[in-house]
């Protein structure tokens, strides 16, 4: 597991927001080379229609939410859960959507948002990945509790 600057423990790695194959906006909580796998996934990925992708890299899950010509992307621990993920990339969507954003994209040049929009990127993981703890540990409780049953 790695650590973010927060002190939060951080299944997630890496996030961007892309129009097209154009990455706008990113942020990481690790160090790693994840930029090369990004565009690679970014440059297959249909962004005009609706859709949901978790590509697995190494010990990382990719997962790709793509909707109305925008592509939001967030690498993850393995095994962290595909729906807090896909949750997480629903909220930032939610946010990337709320503001002029959207329309500023289609001139935009490669990573042009991050100022705009990578805290915003910053604050959603440091959110969702404290809910993978309680989800974490929710799961225990309910696996000890029924094991316990069983005993």
């Amino acid at each position: 597991q790695s650590t973010a600057s927060s002190g939060i423990n951080a299944e997630y790695g890496y996030s961007c927001v892309a129009c097209d194959s154009v990455v706008l906006a990113d942020h990481a909580d690790v160090t790693g080379n994840f930029e090369v796998a990004t565009q690679q996934i970014l440059d297959r990925t249909d962004s005009s229609k609706f859709s949901r992708h978790t590509y697995s890299v190494n010990q990382y899950n990719y997962h790709v939410l793509t909707k109305q010509g925008f592509t939001f992307l967030a690498i993850a621990d393995q095994d962290f859960p595909m729906r807090i993920s896909f949750a997480y990339l629903e909220k930032v969507g939610e946010k990337f959507f709320s503001g002029t954003l959207p329309q500023r994209a289609t001139n935009a040049k490669p990573y042009e948002f991050r100022r705009d929009f990578s805290p915003i990127l910053s604050t959603c993981i440091v959110s969702f990945s404290a809910a993978s703890i309680i989800f974490h540990f929710i799961a225990d409780f309910c696996c000890c509790n029924f094991i316990m049953g069983l005993l």
